[in-house]
Order: structure tokens, then sequence, then C-alpha cells
């Protein structure tokens, strides 16, 4: 009877197999089976040769440190495929739309006081870098993330403007859950729908006439301190998406929110002092004029109202200037193609 090597528990004899594992920069062998073959074993306790590890995108290949000339020796291939889909793909990835935009390491951002005290800040470049334009516009704790994005070819068969703006508060930016039982925040709430109209209704006017190219305009709100409205927010920080991108604006639009406080108009103010104004006014405009009035008031005279807006308009005009240096910092050239 056939002698049967020692290890192979009395079954045939099998062909010679060895694991490896990495250990450092060494190569050593673990007994992962009691199948191993005796002679894998002995080979183990030889030293071992030091190799190279690949790391490209989490590939980590581990180099055979056996002799090449070694019947047992067989070629890597899956590993040789990894790295030419690597490489391949590496090669796309440089050639893309997103990674061809120029963005700062810190952003491109702009900081505007348009009242007494009271500092508005947009930033680009550092989030949302495949949309036509996006902007974060900050106000105290108060952040809003708003995007652009528009089509690249009308569409034959339409002879209006689609224009669909979208405003959006989460319970995240409150830092907080859903209570329900259903954690999925549900359809908008009636206060962003009229938000979103908010948005809406000075923004139309200001494409050229012609344009037909499908256009989305998105305002999530990223952070709620409690203390400064988003609203009039969201408006800015729409008109500044748009401003920057290559989606064509006439000119850039603000909006800003006008309360009577003891008879003083204040801009923009917080949630507590709005509980004591006697007027509540939103608007918003161009350098040029004003395209929006919305608010509501308390037996305030017509000429405090012109005063309102005055006030109002003073601050636009400051956003207006802001929202160019933006333009001219990081702002696309503008896509006129299509227009009818």
């Amino acid at each position: 009877m056939d002698s049967v090597p020692a290890g192979n528990f009395g079954g045939p004899a099998r062909p010679k197999t060895h694991a490896a594992f990495v250990t450092g920069p060494v190569i050593g062998v673990s007994r992962l089976s009691p199948f191993i073959s005796s002679q894998s074993i002995r080979r183990a306790r030889r030293p071992m040769k030091r190799c190279t590890i690949f790391t490209k995108a989490c590939i980590s290949p581990i180099v055979d440190a056996e002799d090449p000339e070694d019947i047992a020796h067989v070629p890597d291939t899956d590993t040789d495929e990894r790295l030419r889909r690597f490489e391949e793909i590496s090669g796309s990835l440089a050639s893309s739309p997103s990674t061809r935009i120029p963005v700062p390491g810190e952003g491109v951002f702009v900081e505007v006081e348009f009242a007494e005290g009271k500092t508005m800040r947009f930033e680009t470049g550092r989030v949302s870098r495949q949309a036509d334009g996006s902007v974060i516009a900050r106000i105290g704790g108060t952040l809003v993330f708003c995007t652009a994005c528009g089509e690249k070819k009308a569409k034959s068969d339409i002879d209006f403007f689609p224009l669909r703006v979208d405003y959006a508060e989460k319970f995240s930016a409150t830092g907080r859950t859903s209570g329900s039982y259903t954690k999925r925040e549900g359809r908008p709430s009636e206060r962003e729908i009229l938000i979103s109209r908010l948005i809406d209704r000075p923004l139309r006017p200001m494409f050229p006439e012609g344009f037909y190219k499908e256009v989305q305009v998105i305002a999530n709100v990223f952070s709620y301190d409690a203390e400064n409205p988003a609203d009039a927010l969201a408006i800015c920080g729409s008109a500044a998406a748009l401003h920057v991108s290559s989606i064509p604006l006439v000119e850039p639009v603000a909006g800003v929110r006008v309360s009577c406080i003891n008879g003083k108009f204040v801009v923009e103010p917080t949630i507590e002092e709005q509980k004591q104004s006697t007027a509540d006014i939103v608007v918003a405009g161009t350098r040029k004029g004003i395209l929006m009035i919305e608010g509501i008031a308390s037996f305030l005279p017509e000429a405090d109202v012109i005063e309102a807006v005055r006030t109002g308009h003073e601050a636009i005009v400051k956003l207006c200037d802001g929202m160019d240096e933006l333009r001219e910092k990081a702002g696309k050239e503008n896509d006129l193609s299509g227009l009818e």
C-alpha cells in the first residue's frame, strides 16, 4: 500500500497549497486548514522576501513571494485587471465636467453688510459642483443651500418658460428627528409652498425674453438658529445661485424683510423682534426697482409704507453688489443659445 504524505489525513495527495497574509512589509504563511500539505508547511519556514503593497483606490494586491519559476506560481491576472480598470476610471474622472470646474480649497465667498449689524455671506465652490450654480447663503446661524440647474436645449413643443422652485425645511436643520412613527418627512407643508412662490415671483421676470429652457431652483435650509428667518435669505441665495451659473439672468435679485418696531424700520429683524412689530413686509427687487412687495401692517400710513419700501431697497442694492462681486470671482459665462 502506498504511503500517504503526512498532513493529508488518509486522503489522496493534494496539490501544494499555501495562504499568504500581510504582516507589515513581509509575506507570511498561515495554516488555515488541516488539509495543507506538509511540504507547504516546510516551505513556510523558509525566510520570506519583501514585497510591495499597492494602495490605489483601496486595491491591495499581494505580490507572490515565492520563486516565479515554481510550477505552483500562478500570475495574478485579477490584480492586473483591477489596476487596468483603475487607470481607466482615473482617466475618465480627470476628463469629467465635475472635476474640470476650478474649485479653490476653501471656496469663494463674499460678505455683505446690508444693514446696521446685519451681514449676509454668500459662498460657492465647495459643494454641489455639478450643478450649474450653487450658493450657501448665511445670516447668523441660519444657512440656506441653493442650487440652480438648467437644460441645455429647449423643448420644441413649448412656448413658455418652465421654471420650478422648491423650498424645503427639514427637522435636521434644527438638529431634530421627526417624532412620529414614520421618520421620513412627507410632502411640502403650506409654509414651504408659500415660500417657494415667494422665491419664484421676483425671479421669473428676470430671465431674458424667449428663454424656454427648463430651469429648477432648490433651496434647502441646512441650519436654523431659531433667531434669523430663512425665507428672505432663500430669495437671495437662489438669485445668487442663478447669477453665478451659466443660466442667463438679466440682473441680480435680492429680497429682505422690513419690520416697523417702535416707529423705526428694521431690516431682517429676528424672530423675537418680529413679535413686537406693527408691520412685516418682504421686499424684493433689483438695483433699478422693486419687483415684489408682500406683507401685513396694522393701520400703517401710506407714507410709512413707502419709507419701509425705500429702506428695504437700500439693502437690496448692497446685496446685488455683493452678488456681482461673487460672480466676478466664480461666475460662469451665460449660455444664450436657443433664445427665440
